[in-house]
């Protein structure tokens, strides 16, 4: 029998100040976004999976246009973030497991930077 460390999944990110993650918000957002980009290359154009990965993409660029316009992170800002989550986090069953776990790290990034957001603003 294996035993997991608590927290074993972890990354830095969940270590930083509040202070510190406002300034790498942006760029995990923009991580993000190049991480769904490369994920497209490997999905049927049109498919409902590519659909989805461009509905994701298209609510983290609204997410990062208006963070850019009001030179902040605002609250009001989230709800693009939660419809990214939504979009990556119920892929088809048929799906490649490389897929799947790029699909489960966007969305556990993002959700990080949500839960992180929630207790900022």
């Amino acid at each position: 029998m294996s035993v997991q460390a608590p927290g074993a999944n972890w990354n830095e990110i969940h270590f930083v100040s509040r202070d510190e993650f406002i300034a790498v918000a942006p760029a995990i957002i923009q991580l993000e976004i190049r991480r769904l980009d490369e994920l497209l290359r490997d999905l049927d154009l049109g498919s409902n999976l590519y659909n989805t990965v461009i509905a994701a993409r298209y609510h983290l660029r609204r997410l990062v246009a208006e963070q850019n316009a009001l030179d902040s992170i605002p609250s009001q800002c989230s709800k693009h973030l939660e419809a990214a989550i939504m979009s990556v986090s119920v892929p088809p069953k048929s799906v490649d497991k490389s897929i799947l776990a790029t699909l489960s790290y966007v969305q556990d990034r993002l959700g990080h930077v949500l839960e992180q957001l929630t207790r900022l603003y």
